[in-house]
């Protein structure tokens, strides 16, 4: 789960989420699968 906060931290500082639509959709199941994560841990 640390791995997966630290590749969103850099995906955001480095903007390549604005490169093309298929980063884009890399980025949002990243986050998605880290709040599910955080979800369930937080259970």
């Amino acid at each position: 789960m640390e791995l997966k906060k630290i590749l969103i931290e850099k995906m955001e500082g480095n903007k390549c989420i604005q490169r093309s639509e298929e980063q884009r959709n890399l980025y949002k199941a990243l986050v998605e699968a880290y709040e599910a994560d955080k979800a369930i841990l937080d259970t």
